[in-house]
């Protein structure tokens, strides 16, 4: 298992689900990943990568969309080899 500093990962959450945030609010904290989950947030990230952010929206509905998604997020991250050990481990993908 690939073990992930702390000091390294800094997220900050924008809103509550039923919320659509700011988009000004998230472009001045300079991310360097935006992930979005949801119906509601599919137009926020068009918007977001249209400003030039670097955005991921999932919408995962069974479990081996979870895990497509943990590819595609590990792939973004660079933290692709601990993405794949969890599908692995799982064993539900083939």
């Amino acid at each position: 298992m690939v073990e992930i500093q702390p000091d390294l990962i800094l997220a900050t959450r924008i809103h509550r689900a039923e919320v659509i945030p700011e988009l000004e609010k998230i472009i001045a904290l300079r991310p360097d990943l935006i992930l979005a989950k949801g119906t509601l947030q599919k137009t926020l990230v068009t918007e977001l990568e249209t400003r030039g952010q670097k955005a991921f929206w999932i919408y995962p509905r069974t479990v081996n969309d979870v895990l497509d998604s943990f590819e595609r997020i590990g792939k973004l991250t660079g933290c692709f080899t601990a993405c794949s050990t969890v599908e692995k481990e799982d064993g539900r993908k083939n």
